[in-house]
């Protein structure tokens, strides 16, 4: 019975000790260039002209309730630029791995710099969002989203073939 006592109590302390912290990716920033807000091992790139870390990548370590790496690439329709979300989360367990694309409301208030420069303005839109949430180490790296490479490169593949 001791023996059974202390074997669960070595096993236990060996998952506590080789049990590796997840780490992720986030967007590096450039100072005075890229607008950024970083909470929680997320960081969030806004304005962006193109759906990729133009600074590069930083990688984190998550906390221990954060058990998978998420990018999320919002694209704002009515203004034509997006935002991206790199980091850690906690992946609620209704919430799939991979790639989801959906279509949702955005509201953003922001300086209005051509109607009235210096005031607040509110802006609400149409927006596209593809979210991936995966659970291994730096998954979250890449800059597009799969089914955006799919649709760059199935019809590209396509013409080919039938050109040849």
């Amino acid at each position: 019975m001791e023996v059974t006592h202390w074997l669960r109590t070595f096993i236990l302390l060996m998952n506590i000790i080789l049990t590796e912290v997840l780490k992720c990716n986030i967007c590096s920033i450039r100072e005075g260039i890229d607008q950024a807000v970083t909470s929680d091992n997320l960081r969030i790139v806004t304005d962006l002209r193109r759906p990729y870390c133009s600074g590069g990548h930083e990688e984190i370590e998550c906390n221990d309730y954060q058990d998978a790496c998420i990018k999320m690439v919002v694209y704002l329709l009515d203004d034509g630029k997006y935002w991206l979300a790199k980091g850690c989360t906690n992946r609620m367990p209704f919430i799939p791995t991979g790639c989801h694309q959906t279509q949702t409301e955005m509201q953003e208030v922001g300086m209005d710099s051509v109607h009235r420069p210096g005031l607040f303005r509110a802006f609400s839109g149409t927006a596209m969002q593809d979210v991936c949430i995966c659970e291994t180490n730096n998954c979250n790296a890449s800059f597009l989203p799969a089914t955006n490479i799919l649709k760059i490169f199935l019809p590209l593949a396509l013409l080919c073939a039938w050109h040849y």
